[in-house]
């Protein structure tokens, strides 16, 4: 008996660190071994995932996001940008990135 109660003992001492260096939920990424950070404005994560994903062109999120949400009509959101930023028509009708 005297080792199951010293295996009960250490199991439920060690928990907190299992937990903690778990993995991550959705719209965190791990840090480091035991620290799970929000994906950052315009990115994503799923459960479990070791990185953020960069959401695609057309589409954007906010900081700790576990998805990409279309751009509200009229906007626009590059791939390598940060923001999402209105769109003009020139002219000749093609849509081109206002400068904000």
């Amino acid at each position: 008996h005297g080792s199951r109660l010293s295996c009960a003992w250490c199991t439920a001492a060690f928990e907190p660190c299992i937990s903690r260096e778990g993995p991550c939920s959705a719209g965190y990424y791990k840090s480091s071994p035991q620290v799970c950070s929000p994906c950052p404005a315009n990115s994503y994560s799923q459960a479990g995932a070791g990185s953020c994903t960069s959401c695609p062109a057309g589409q954007y999120s906010g900081e700790g996001a576990s998805g990409c949400s279309p751009c509200p009509a009229g906007q626009f959101k590059g791939a390598s940008q940060d923001r999402v930023k209105p769109v003009r028509l020139t002219h000749t009708a093609i849509p081109e990135l206002a400068a904000v």
